[in-house]
């Protein structure tokens, strides 16, 4: 039924603004991705092979108010082929409706609130800042991150200051909100972001030492995005430091950590140009660890809400916050072989910023190895094609085998964009 009521509104809002059809400019957009994948990503020497496909459908449409206002709606349907819906209900031959329509984005925008002042908009949105190693909307995902919220913004001569405020869980009162509030300052000239997130859930801690008005987080993250060109050199760097109070989830005679906590990431490219070999690099991406989890204070990074997939390999084995951290050293290249077609290549060396246990009297860093290959074409007209193969080759000491399997995982995905 909910799949109706979305009908139903469709059609009635389309009726309530065909009155105002001549002066309200409407423009459509869509996408259709279907992405087939297997994989054997658990290390266990007795796993087997896990099968699926997904598709994901957008469908968006900008009303065009006048050249100062705009309203945007995209509707999103996310389903894994042959699955259930929240139900357990079957969603493929069947009479019944799969219940996985909604609203992906909805948001109200003003380029100029008067004059020469600055932007807004209101609502549901996706928000992306620098190369997504902080914010990111998690376009691999077969539904991708959306906000709710506001955000402004103002252009000066040399640089566009942007302020977000975001709630991540509305509790009915404001001492048990969780929410997020920050600013980005763009330098254009610089190739530079600069930026601040405070994020505050004020919650009551679950921590059996814990008055009920203390608060689960209270954080900062400071940061800074580059990205400059030298003639064929690239160089992408992010640095971000953290700092605040959370309460602790392990030790439970401590209830609050001091956060101390740090990402430093850099990328230096080099493209050829009309060569087959578009684009060679190297990069780290250091993650701070913490090595003692009895004190009071808390030194690992967390990652925040990046787009995870873009980095530390494509098999997704570390886009989560480890207490631990993460060291990623990689090398990637890029061919072109014939025109229309990619191949690209990226190899990750991967250590933790502190030290595990492995046994009573030895600890290890190690964490091991993974090589992703792609290949993509845009030879099929009006479709975009890539597909793509990873292997990860664990440390035995991190994958508690003792003689692991190795990680294997590939997919082939086609999108059509209109």
């Amino acid at each position: 039924m909910r799949l109706f009521y979305w009908g139903v509104l469709v059609v009635v809002l389309i009726g309530l603004a065909a009155p105002l059809a001549a002066e309200t400019e409407f423009s459509f957009d869509g996408q259709v991705r279907v992405r087939g994948e297997a994989d054997k990503k658990t290390l266990d020497p007795d796993s087997e092979w896990f099968a699926f496909v997904d598709m994901r459908t957008r469908l968006g449409v900008l009303a065009a108010i006048n050249d100062n206002t705009s309203a945007y709606i995209q509707l999103q349907d996310s389903r894994r082929m042959g699955g259930r819906d929240g139900d357990g209900q079957l969603t493929s031959g069947t009479l019944n409706n799969g219940d996985n329509v909604d609203v992906h984005q909805a948001f109200l925008r003003v380029n100029h609130l008067w004059n020469e002042g600055p932007g807004m908009r209101a609502g549901r949105f996706e928000v992306n800042l620098g190369n997504q190693r902080v914010f990111g909307s998690v376009g691999w995902s077969n539904v991708g991150r959306a906000w709710e919220g506001v955000e402004a913004w103002h252009a000066f001569d040399r640089f566009t200051v942007r302020a977000l405020y975001l709630w991540l869980l509305e509790a009915g009162a404001s001492n048990r909100d969780f929410y997020l509030g920050g600013f980005n300052v763009e330098l254009p000239r610089l190739g530079a972001e600069v930026f601040t997130v405070y994020e505050r859930d004020a919650r009551p801690s679950e921590h059996p030492l814990a008055q009920q008005h203390f608060t689960r987080l209270d954080r900062i993250s400071s940061g800074v995005y580059v990205h400059r060109t030298y003639d064929a050199f690239d160089l992408t760097l992010n640095g971000v430091y953290q700092f605040g109070s959370t309460h602790n989830m392990y030790a439970m005679d401590i209830p609050e950590l001091d956060i101390s906590a740090f990402l430093i990431t850099a990328e230096a490219g080099y493209s050829i140009e009309s060569a087959a070999t578009p684009r060679v690099a190297i990069g780290i991406d250091y993650a701070s660890g913490d090595d003692d989890l009895d004190d009071d204070t808390f030194s690992a990074y967390n990652n925040l809400y990046y787009t995870g997939h873009k980095f530390r390999g494509y098999m997704d084995y570390f886009i989560g916050s480890d207490p631990r951290g993460l060291m990623d050293v990689m090398v990637r290249g890029s061919l072109n072989p014939v025109d229309g077609w990619m191949i690209k290549a990226d190899l990750h060396y991967f250590q933790t910023a502190a030290e595990y246990p492995v046994s009573i009297d030895e600890t290890s860093k190690d964490v091991g190895t993974e090589l992703d290959v792609t290949v993509s074409t845009s030879r099929v007209s009006g479709l975009d094609i890539a597909a793509g193969c990873s292997a990860f080759f664990p440390a035995d000491s991190y994958s508690g085998y003792d003689d692991p399997d190795t990680g294997l995982w590939g997919y082939l995905m086609m999108t059509a964009n209109f």
